[in-house]
């Protein structure tokens, strides 16, 4: 959002604008996450259990019931309100031949502010208003922002194809594209084209080096899912170790690619 983005230091690095913006009484973040939800929906005290509970990982309607211990036909009624004002979003996983691997019935949060606030800041709000925002920072953000920002990475990449799509540079032309999310491993994205050729990709956040052993992981998700791939494309925000440099230099349907570079 725009808005947004006129409040964000680019001379600071993320530990300030946080502190600066979300987690100071007087920053302009501060309870924005609420006020959004207050703005359109009432009960708020009932949406603000959901999101916490779905912030921390609860994604299927009887997780979140056995956490909220609200009726799951009370839930529902409130994910469908969430749901119309793109707060929260249905996960459906990229349809494969092993749809009976897939994980179905799944909840995230859309949007990315207001999953931000109820996964560090809102579970707490009581320490936040007894310690000074760089000690909350470092006491309940900065150990979990890495693996936080691992899904909006894989968002990133899918952004990267769509881009490469439009100024044709795929070796295949998207018709569609998704994540596979399956009981035994996930695959990052899959792009499809409209004869069902794949390009599958695997996205790297988190880890120092994308290795051999991520790759040989990926080659089992897609065995759970039944899927082939024409192509691969592997994304790493670090870098690639020597074993799969030198496995990838042999075989010219796989691509790497250092976002490193390409940002």
């Amino acid at each position: 959002m725009p808005e947004y983005l006129r409040h964000w230091d680019q001379r600071g690095d993320v530990k300030y604008n946080i502190c600066r913006n979300i987690l100071s009484p007087d920053g302009y973040f501060h309870h924005k996450a609420e006020e959004l939800i207050r703005s359109q929906l009432r009960e708020l005290t009932v949406y603000n259990t959901i999101l916490e509970a779905m912030a921390s990982g609860k994604r299927k309607l009887n997780e979140l019931y056995q956490e909220t211990g609200f009726s799951r036909a009370k839930i529902s009624v409130y994910l469908k309100n969430l749901m119309e004002f793109d707060v929260v979003e249905k996960v459906y996983s990229f349809e494969t031949g092993g749809w009976e691997n897939a994980q179905k019935g799944l909840y995230q949060i859309k949007d990315t502010f207001v999953n931000f606030w109820f996964k560090f800041v809102y579970p707490n709000l009581s320490e936040l208003y007894r310690i000074e925002p760089e000690e909350f920072y470092d006491k309940y953000i900065a150990s979990e922002l890495e693996h936080y920002l691992n899904r909006y990475f894989v968002k990133l990449c899918m952004e990267y194809l769509e881009y490469l799509d439009n100024v044709h540079k795929l070796p295949l032309e998207i018709y569609k594209m998704g994540t596979w999310v399956g009981k035994k491993g996930n695959i990052d994205i899959i792009a499809q084209n409209s004869v069902r050729e794949n390009l599958i990709c695997l996205c790297n956040w988190l880890e120092p080096e994308m290795t051999f052993e991520m790759c040989q992981q990926l080659f089992a998700s897609m065995e759970q899912a039944k899927v082939t791939a024409n192509f691969y494309y592997l994304f790493t925000a670090r870098s690639f170790d020597e074993k799969l440099v030198k496995m990838v230099s042999k075989d010219s349907r796989i691509l790497l690619v250092d976002m490193n570079q390409v940002i």
